[in-house]
């Protein structure tokens, strides 16, 4: 019998689900990463080892900091604040909570989102944003975060 070797294919991707509540005026935001490169981005930012799959609320303030300096959400009258809510994790994901408050819709709404793109050339951060029943999705990458 031959022997036959499969190399397993490393991608590089997050994903953010978007919805905007209309009945309590806020931008609901999740985002999910492979739990490796997240923690990789923390120590490559922070200079410090992180484990996020246990119980530690010790990160939250390093990952608010890192969110402030990659993500965005913006409208034509600037800059939205949001809030970290906390996170979740297991083996091979953790899951990023965020709110944006007191949202009144715009003509347009832009995110930005630079995670994990100072590590690895080939990030892409998919959004799917639900606003009015309909979801529209945009791919964000290096070039175009």
């Amino acid at each position: 019998m031959p022997f036959i070797q499969v190399n397993a294919h490393k991608f590089y991707t997050s994903i953010s689900d978007v919805y905007y509540n209309q009945e309590n005026k806020t931008i609901e935001i999740v985002m999910k990463f492979f739990i490796d490169d997240f923690e990789l981005a923390l120590k490559n930012k922070f200079d410090k080892i992180i484990n996020l799959d246990k119980a530690n609320n010790s990160s939250d303030s390093l990952i608010r900091l890192y969110l402030n300096s990659t993500f965005q959400v913006k409208s034509p009258k600037g800059k939205h604040e949001y809030t970290f809510l906390g996170k979740e994790s297991d083996r091979d994901y953790v899951w990023l909570y965020i709110e944006v408050e007191n949202y009144k819709p715009k003509k347009s709404i832009t995110f930005e989102n630079r995670m994990l793109t100072e590590l690895f050339e080939e990030q892409s951060n998919q959004i799917n944003f639900e606003y009015n029943s309909t979801i529209s999705t945009y791919t964000l990458n290096k070039s175009n975060s």
